[in-house]
């Protein structure tokens, strides 16, 4: 009874293996490592896209700011000499206050210069980053399509030994070999140790033990697992 259920258990497992060393490859993990670095500076390019409009609207606004005032500067300085003393007074003041308001938007006009230089170097990277990280993933999957052209035959042989093996299975431990796979299970069938679970090593009672001589089979209550002589 129990030779093809683990004539078939180790069919499962080898193709378990199969799927596993698939999924966990070198080329399937850097296809998704280029693909989540192209993403990122994609994300990033749009971000520095958004922050270099904001520094252009900054160093246009500081601009015309700093003209007007220079203007203004300009205007109340050719007038100054034609005042009298108490209005030349006021006015030395104000141009005094320009002029520190002139000095202030200098500086952040330089800020926004030096902004939008590294801005432009940071778009220029994230373009260079992801012509690199589409030709790595198109390598990456090429070769990752070699690898899945081997797999499938594989998968297929190994799916078709499974089934020509259930045809011979007890049906009911079948059923139930399933249904313990369904659940993440595996391994499904093993062997009694002594008197306990070969899957946790829980120890039956002698009344289970009796079970087991009679259907030849026992199902631990607590892993579930189905345990064989």
């Amino acid at each position: 009874m129990f030779e093809t259920i683990l004539e078939y258990q180790s069919l499962d497992m080898q193709l378990l293996k199969l799927k596993r060393d698939f999924e966990n490859c070198k080329e399937k993990e850097n296809l998704t490592k280029y693909a989540t670095l192209i993403k990122e500076n994609q994300a990033k390019l749009t971000t520095v896209d958004a922050e270099s409009k904001k520094a252009i609207d900054n160093f246009e606004k500081y601009k015309s700011l700093y003209a007007k005032l220079l203007k203004a500067y300009e205007d109340l300085r050719a007038k100054i000499d034609e005042m009298g003393k108490d209005e030349k007074e006021k006015a030395i003041a104000e141009c005094d206050n320009i002029v520190s308001q002139l000095s202030v938007l200098e500086r952040n006009l330089s800020t926004q210069v030096e902004t939008s230089n590294n801005l432009i170097k940071s778009f220029e990277n994230c373009k260079n980053n992801i012509v690199s990280y589409k030709k790595l993933y198109v390598a990456s999957k090429e070769k990752w399509a070699e690898i899945e052209k081997k797999f499938i035959p594989q998968e297929n042989e190994l799916r078709q030994k499974m089934l020509d093996v259930e045809k011979k299975c007890d049906a009911r431990l079948l059923t139930k070999y399933k249904q313990l796979r369904q659940d993440k299970i595996f391994p499904v069938v093993v062997k009694l140790n002594h008197s306990s679970c070969g899957g946790c090593s829980m120890e039956f009672s002698s009344a289970q033990m009796g079970a087991l001589k009679e259907k030849g089979y026992l199902e631990c209550e607590h892993c579930r697992r189905v345990n064989y002589v």
